[in-house]
């Protein structure tokens, strides 16, 4: 297993791999609906999608 502390620890290459990854997950999730089992969940976010968020979430109230 391995422990993200930040994304400058892995390369093009590796990041390209999570992202495509991700990306499959994401259209066919009934295919990967075990995979999960028993685990963790990490969530990026990118500080400006963040940003976006709370103005959604302001404009709602």
């Amino acid at each position: 297993m391995n422990h993200l502390i930040s994304l400058k620890e892995y390369d093009a290459d590796t990041l390209q791999s999570i992202i495509e990854q991700g990306i499959a997950v994401k259209n066919s999730p009934e295919r990967f609906y075990h995979a999960a089992e028993r685990k963790g969940l990490l969530m990026l976010f990118h500080p400006s999608s963040m940003a976006a968020a709370k103005n959604t979430i302001r404009a709602r109230r």
